[in-house]
């Protein structure tokens, strides 16, 4: 009977929401400020991101217990013949009932209609499901008690999307001052016997499309990828639309975003994203009920530019990011839910090092489980990088070490040529970059003939070089002062900039950025000194980046941490 279930829900011909609510007055109750307090007894007060939010994000992470036919089927129910009915509180945990005893009752009205009633005064809310043999027929309408209008301050819901189970519950409404339902009939159920159709637990409505992704570029070259979820009627936050879920929106009716003590959770069940918890955000919850996520999956590809507008239905250039430490490796989705009783939508983050510099466009999917098919939602919008993506890397590199060992050795009196080397330059027009050599052994030269250059006869040749634009870029290397009043003591700073010629076009790949040609001037204490780091870039700088065609649109920094050494002979 519910094997088809455990891969498929539903989608109903006719899908029966029905609900009368009181109008209230909205009394939200006042704020509740968190304080928990440390194992040495201090407390704290967390900022929250919502004022009046209880949430407490040190938390552990909840498991959400998914729903399932196996966990339905284990729960314990009150057995009517074919069918079975299951009661559950609002953390959706099986109510004990007593078959002899129990309130409720069911009965087949005609072959094709069932009747649900409550004999005795309940108090509080019902949470029920009503399962039924799946393969003989299927839910198309649930109509409620009379009961139910506008005076009685209870809130009605059903769905019956899924095949062989039928979702019911009765709230009271907050404010409304009535807690007690009455015995009455509660709903009455048709059937059809008609063929089914089915769909998957994935969430995937245009409803749950995200629309706030975003891919920034961070300062070391990767791409960060942010958005909140998406996921209209799972108003407890927990991962999965059920009967659970109504109790938020009854708690909640009537408040409004900009006037709650806690926005964020009144955003969160605020289904239809006008600012208000009213009656139109019932039906979300009944258009997604039982779906599922998990997690999302993200996809990358790279882009020519940020004009460019790649197709997500182009499975062809589209790459899934994988997770890291997913087991197996490729295992989806690219980023796991994690609820630890979040009271706002979930914010997300994804770190991506593409392996490429370049231009990236994203979007995500929501992700249900493995063995749905299909088991991904509603694509979001794509977000592209108005950066490149990718970490420029600059180097230190003495030219001309070759024959002369490992570090190059070097006597008194020689000239060291020391290349300004960039790999992964992307979109570059112009290059400012600052290092350190040792002047209490090492002497710039700045004359005429040596001076600082971009090129170098008989040495790779500069980056920024154009054939078609002046050939060289502009270019400007000299010693810029003693650097021991700034933390470096035996060292002077060496500056540079090397910049096209407009109109030029950007440089992309990697290649020398200029050449220095220094002369040893006096050695160490022995015949052979070894000096670390004679050439080295500062740990941090402001005179370090590179820049795009326009002045002030700096590219991601690039990577600083290279340096040479030498050893200086006084044989």
């Amino acid at each position: 009977m519910f094997q088809s279930f455990n891969r498929y829900l539903y989608l109903p011909i006719t899908l029966a929401v029905s609900f009368l609510l009181l109008l209230i007055q909205a009394n939200c109750g006042g704020k509740e400020v968190l304080r928990p307090t440390s194992e040495q007894g201090e407390k704290f007060q967390f900022e929250q991101a919502y004022p009046g939010s209880s949430y407490n994000p040190f938390q552990p992470v909840k498991k959400v217990n998914e729903l399932t036919p196996q966990l339905l089927s284990s729960f314990p129910r009150l057995e009517f013949g074919e069918f079975k009915l299951i009661i559950v509180d609002e953390e959706h945990n099986p109510l004990e009932i007593s078959q002899a005893s129990s309130p409720f009752t069911l009965r087949r009205v005609t072959p094709l209609e069932a009747e649900i009633a409550l004999q005795s005064e309940w108090s509080g809310s019902i949470f029920m499901y009503l399962l039924y043999p799946g393969e003989e027929y299927f839910a198309t309408e649930v109509t409620p008690s009379p009961l139910f209008n506008a005076d009685s301050g209870f809130l009605f819901f059903s769905a019956s999307n899924v095949s062989g189970v039928v979702a019911i519950s009765v709230l009271p409404i907050n404010g409304s001052g009535n807690n007690t339902i009455p015995p009455c009939i509660l709903a009455r159920v048709k059937f059809s016997t008609e063929p089914r159709r089915f769909v998957s637990l994935a969430a995937s409505k245009a409803m749950n499309s995200v629309s706030d992704l975003t891919a920034s570029i961070n300062s070391d070259g990767t791409v960060l990828v942010a958005w909140t979820e998406l996921h209209p009627g799972d108003y407890n936050n927990d991962g999965i639309v059920n009967i659970s879920d109504v109790k938020p929106l009854a708690d909640l009716f009537r408040q409004k975003i900009a006037t709650a003590p806690n926005p964020g959770r009144v955003d969160l069940v605020d289904g239809t994203r006008d600012g208000e918890i009213n009656i139109n955000d019932v039906k979300p919850l009944a258009d997604n009920f039982f779906t599922l996520i998990s997690g999302y999956n993200v996809y990358r590809t790279a882009i020519s530019s940020p004009d460019e507008e790649p197709d997500p239905l182009d499975s062809t250039r589209w790459t899934r990011i994988l997770r890291e430490g997913a087991d197996p490796p490729d295992a989806p989705p690219s980023v796991v839910r994690q609820f630890n009783n979040q009271d706002f939508r979930l914010p997300y983050t994804l770190s991506d090092a593409p392996t490429e510099p370049g231009f990236y466009a994203y979007f995500i999917r929501p992700f249900s489980k493995l063995q749905d098919n299909p088991n991904e939602g509603a694509i979001s919008v794509v977000a592209k990088t108005s950066q490149p993506a990718g970490q420029p890397r600059l180097l230190l590199t003495v030219a001309n070490s070759e024959g002369r060992g490992d570090p190059p050795i070097f006597s008194v009196g020689e000239d060291i040529i020391l290349q300004v080397y960039l790999e992964n330059a992307f979109d570059l027009f112009s290059a400012n970059v600052r290092f350190l050599y040792r002047g209490d052994v090492l002497q710039l030269l700045e004359d005429v003939d040596n001076k600082p250059s971009p090129s170098v006869n008989g040495y790779e040749p500069n980056l920024l070089f154009d054939n078609n634009f002046g050939g060289d870029p502009l270019f400007l290397g000299l010693d810029v002062g003693d650097a021991s009043a700034d933390g470096y003591p035996n060292y002077r700073w060496s500056a540079m900039n090397a910049t096209k010629r407009k109109p030029a076009e950007t440089a992309f790949g990697s290649g020398a950025l200029g050449y220095f040609r220094f002369r040893v001037i006096a050695g160490g204490p022995e015949q052979l000194t070894r000096f670390d780091n004679a050439f080295r870039f500062p740990q941090s700088s402001v005179f370090i980046y590179l820049m795009g065609e326009n002045y002030g649109d700096f590219l991601p920094a690039p990577s600083i941490s290279d340096t040479e050494s030498i050893v200086i002979s006084t044989l």
